[in-house]
């Protein structure tokens, strides 16, 4: 139900950061801006299962898609290396309890 996904738009820093630490289902990751020099993960949760590792020159306009959806538990967390740079769309919905 297209409704229910919510596009956020997250620009990449060093570090690590949650994106959200709700549970979600993820359907989708587009590369907005080119990531450079370093790769970017995306994990269920902060130091939880490697979801998706992001290398670094991924060029613009790349797709990362979960056709059925993938459902992270712990929310989406993203750790950076130091000079990691890009911004990433991700769709997805919150799941409720």
């Amino acid at each position: 139900n297209h409704e229910l996904i919510k596009p956020d738009v997250f620009n990449a820093t060093t570090g690590t950061s949650a994106l959200t630490t709700k549970p979600v289902v993820l359907y989708n990751i587009h590369v907005v801006v080119a990531t450079a020099t370093e790769d970017l993960e995306i994990r269920d949760g902060a130091g939880g299962t490697l979801v998706l590792d992001i290398k670094a020159s991924t060029g613009i306009n790349s797709n990362f898609e979960f056709p059925g959806g993938l459902y992270l538990i712990n929310g989406i967390h993203i750790t950076r290396g130091s000079s990691a740079t890009g911004t990433l769309r991700f769709d997805y919905s919150e799941v409720s309890n």
